[in-house]
């Protein structure tokens, strides 16, 4: 059997842990501060395409159609 592979009793205890940890959380974790700078996207306009990975979109001009 693969280490990977867990029996089913072994799954439900996971589970069980999972499921609990899930619930209450870890009264030990620290909390962290989101701030509204944290939940804002930021990118750049002027990155360019990473060559045979990205493609710049065929952009139409308005009123060109």
């Amino acid at each position: 059997m693969s280490k990977n592979m867990l029996l089913s009793l072994e799954y439900m205890k996971v589970r069980e842990q999972a499921l609990k940890f899930w619930e209450d959380g870890d009264s030990a974790a620290e909390w962290l501060e989101i701030t509204e700078e944290d939940m804002v996207a930021t990118f750049s306009e002027n990155r360019e395409p990473v060559p045979g990975v990205q493609k710049r979109p065929n952009l139409v001009k308005s009123g060109s159609c």
